[in-house]
This record gives C-alpha cells, sequence and structure tokens, in this order.
C-alpha cells in the first residue's frame, strides 16, 4: 500500500489574516505571539489552509516562482519546520 503524501493542518488556536494576498500576519492565541509571513511562506500557509500535500505545496512554488523543485522542497520544509515548532501548524493524523 502507497504512503499517502504528508499534510498538515493549522492548530486550532491560531487564526491568520492576510495583506494583499503577499503578506500574513498569524496569531497563536494560546501563546497570545504573532508572526508575519512572507510572500512565499504566505502562499504555503494558504496551502496548509486547503488541505494541500506537501508535494502540491512544493508545485505551488514552482508554478508561483521560477525555482527548482529542489529548492521549492527546501523552502517548503524549511517553512513547514518553522510554522510546527512555533506550534502553528500539525501533522495531520495519517487516516487508516
Amino acid at each position: 500500500m502507497a504512503q499517502a503524501e504528508p499534510k498538515y493542518e493549522v492548530e486550532s488556536d491560531v487564526v491568520a489574516t492576510e495583506f494583499d494576498g503577499k503578506d500574513a500576519v498569524v496569531l497563536n492565541l494560546a501563546t497570545k505571539k504573532y508572526y508575519t509571513l512572507n510572500e512565499t511562506a504566505t502562499l504555503i500557509w494558504s496551502g496548509i489552509e486547503k488541505g494541500m500535500s506537501v508535494a502540491a505545496l512544493v508545485d505551488l512554488l514552482t508554478e508561483k516562482y521560477e525555482v527548482s523543485p529542489e529548492r521549492a522542497t527546501e523552502s517548503v520544509r524549511g517553512t513547514l519546520s518553522s510554522l510546527q515548532a512555533q506550534q502553528l501548524v500539525r501533522p495531520c493524523p495519517q487516516s487508516p
């Protein structure tokens, strides 16, 4: 059986607001900390909110920006790691 593409989801106590589709502010209501996201991180955040897999997020970056799949993968993984470290996103539970 093939392993499902990993996906992430926004933590339940986190809210976000985008500005002109380029930047976003994310607030963790539990920690009372807020974060600003640059254009690339905002695009990734938007994809997470839409339930996109990591592979789909990489495709999204390569379509929007002229970057290699390797560079896009590095950006997605780095952004997901940072967002998870700040308790803003978490891996989705795997369906049986």
